[in-house]
């Protein structure tokens, strides 16, 4: 298979590990690393179309790229073992309702995709992606007959030409302001998973401002845990939401009570 990629991406590769690997304060564990390839793909049946405006440049998607792919350290030996320890298990890397399910039936072991596919998903990680309109991208792919298409293709994408950009492409926006996505193209927002109950009540807050639904999953939690947790709800003046945990009568006696459905 033959790549290209652009001299300039060398400069945007080194701006974009800096702000968001080396920079502490726009550093995310959720980020894995970041695709050079022109976003085409969603893996999810029944998925969005990948659809941005004209001034998105980056956001985050959960997808790995398949050329010109950036892998971060960290996530990347996180994979390694996760790999190693599933395998030795017999577990296969299927997910309900993706099409890469189809790729490991047809493929098994000849393909690594679906195996990071699923380490990405069981840890909520995301990738950083680039969006420059008119189908340009920094790496290329002419997508010659071989392994992965029964005839040469031609290129997914234009190379980006650097002397006739129309914006910055070093500008790196924080973390913040990019968009973020699932494997159905559905945007999602970061900061909505709570460890303790002092990143509960700031969830919280945010979540009956825009109304969402609330799911909320108690692994081992004690009794008393529940009742904090309850409090912070009837505090933050949250009616309805699901518990994805056995209770006991005794709790589901009490919810009503405390005006929770």
């Amino acid at each position: 298979m033959i790549w290209k990629f652009r001299r300039c991406f060398i400069k945007f590769v080194r701006a974009l590990i800096v702000n968001y690997y080396y920079n502490a304060s726009n550093f995310s564990p959720s980020v894995y690393g970041a695709s050079l390839q022109r976003p085409r793909f969603v893996p999810g049946k029944h998925g969005n179309k990948i659809q941005l405006d004209n001034e998105t440049h980056l956001f985050l998607y959960q997808l790995v790229g398949t050329w010109g792919q950036i892998l971060f350290p960290k996530p990347w030996k996180e994979f390694r073992l996760w790999y190693d320890l599933h395998k030795s298990k017999g577990i296969k890397p299927f997910l309900d309702g993706m099409v890469t399910n189809g790729w490991y039936k047809r493929m098994g072991e000849r393909i690594w995709t679906p195996w990071f596919i699923k380490f990405i998903y069981s840890r909520g990680y995301f990738n950083i992606y680039t969006n420059f309109q008119h189908e340009r991208a920094l790496s290329v792919s002419h997508r010659d007959a071989g392994v992965n298409y029964g005839k040469t293709a031609g290129p997914d994408s234009q190379l980006l030409d650097e002397s006739s950009l129309d914006f910055n492409l070093l500008e790196m926006q924080p973390l913040s302001n990019l968009k973020w996505y699932d494997y159905c193209f559905r945007e999602v927002l970061p900061g909505r998973v709570g460890r303790t109950l002092d990143e509960v009540g700031s969830i919280l807050q945010t979540v009956q401002k825009d109304r969402s639904v609330l799911l909320v999953t108690i692994f081992g939690g004690s009794g008393t845990l529940t009742r904090n947790m309850l409090c912070h709800f009837r505090e933050a003046k949250y009616k309805e939401l699901y518990i994805d945990r056995p209770l006991g009568l005794n709790f589901y006696l009490i919810l009503p009570e405390e005006g929770i459905l």
